[in-house]
């Protein structure tokens, strides 16, 4: 059995270990191995347990995350039960990740994935090498591991993702700046940062990433929403100094049959990235294991539909923290007003608690009880109350 996968990131990356350590022939094509993707690099500390990362690959581990509302408030939290974020630098990561699938055997390649046909019991696959020749591959199985534009789910889907747009610039900032950041994170709420997003600052060992998020329709004025993050941190980032700027698209909707015959979509491909928070390293490196798990089974034990079993997998996998946040990004992103109330309502005892589980170890929390329920309406009751009688308007 050979499979061949398009792309060399955390996704194609984690698939190709897992495949040649299963014994099947590997083969990745990746376009550029000196890419330095633009992302903000924040990990779970799910991923960092479930996979093994090390600690010389990570940059910083936040602890600790300070929500800010369009008033000025801020609240800070310590992530329950001594989970965290941490944060990576993806030329580093991604290429620790590659290194670990050579080990296992895999055959990882400079070259880019522009096609495929389906062929009698096989895939062809076309790619191209440096010098611009294209050749053809058979292969058993095909993973489209090739991030949010991608040119295997142009082939294969009908529709279309909707994305978001991102921009960031990586600052190194004054020695006041780094310390305000060290192992903190920052989530900015306002309509002033993203009319329908959020701003994010994640600390790293000697920089931050500073960034926004919006969808397209508010694209245009995307740099305006970066300068206005960058002002409202102007104490902190003054006199620093800026390394780099860069923009992404980050999916915000999922395909709703990722796998089909003898073709895989994994990680952004597929559009799996936590929506309204924009976290996709773990559920790149999470499909891209189920995908090859999948392939596997069919492998060993000549199970007949290794894509079935991939898409009811995610589904399963992946359904609770995606509807969660979904929740979240409709009840909350609404307005300012609404902004407000969440950062004001995440001071409350525990009341972040699970936006914060689900994001770092990403399991399931037990449903709240009828008192529950009725102290946060009385909360949230409260909280407008004080909102009303500071004279705020949103």
């Amino acid at each position: 059995m050979q499979v061949i996968i398009a792309g060399g990131g955390p996704a194609g990356a984690i698939a190709a270990e897992k495949l040649s350590a299963s014994g099947i022939r590997t083969i990745l094509f990746e376009r550029s191995m000196d890419n330095d993707k633009t992302c903000a690099g924040g990990i779970p500390s799910a991923l960092v347990n479930d996979f093994n990362i090390p600690d010389d690959i990570i940059q910083q581990k936040c602890e600790r995350v300070r929500f800010h509302g369009p008033s000025g408030v801020m609240v800070e939290l310590d992530f329950p039960d001594g989970e965290y974020m941490a944060t990576v630098r993806r030329h580093e990561f991604d290429k620790y990740l590659r290194n670990r699938a050579i080990e296992r055997g895999a055959i990882i390649e400079e070259k880019e994935v522009f096609g495929y046909e389906p062929a009698t019991d096989a895939i062809k696959v076309n790619y191209q090498d440096s010098t611009g020749q294209h050749f053809w591959a058979k292969a058993d199985y095909l993973i489209g591991a090739d991030g949010a534009i991608s040119r295997v789910a142009r082939m294969m889907q009908a529709d279309r993702l909707d994305y978001v747009a991102s921009m960031q610039e990586y600052i190194r900032p004054n020695p006041d700046g780094m310390a305000h950041w060290n192992s903190v994170s920052g989530l900015f709420y306002s309509t002033k940062v993203s009319p329908d997003y959020y701003g994010w600052v994640f600390p790293h060992r000697e920089y931050i990433s500073i960034g926004v998020g919006t969808r397209y329709k508010y694209a245009k004025n995307i740099s305006q929403y970066l300068n206005n993050l960058k002002e409202l941190n102007a104490k902190w980032l003054d006199g620093g100094e800026v390394l780099g700027r860069g923009s992404a698209p980050i999916p915000s909707t999922i395909y709703s049959e990722p796998a089909r015959d003898r073709v895989f979509l994994v990680g952004d491909a597929a559009g799996y990235v936590l929506p309204g928070c924009g976290e996709g390293i773990y559920y790149a490196m999470k499909s891209g294991l189920f995908a090859a798990e999948a392939i596997i089974d069919t492998y060993r034990n000549g199970h007949s539909n290794p894509a079935l079993s991939y898409n009811l997998r995610c589904e399963r996998e992946f359904k609770y923290s995606f509807n969660y946040f979904k929740r979240v990004e409709k009840v909350a992103f609404k307005s300012d007003y609404t902004r407000e109330l969440f950062v004001r309502y995440s001071r409350e005892p525990g009341a972040a608690d699970g936006f914060l589980n689900v994001f770092s170890v990403k399991e399931k929390r037990k449903r709240s009880s009828l008192i529950s329920k009725i102290q946060h309406l009385i909360a949230l009751n409260r909280i407008r109350g004080e909102i009303k009688r500071e004279g705020l308007e949103f």
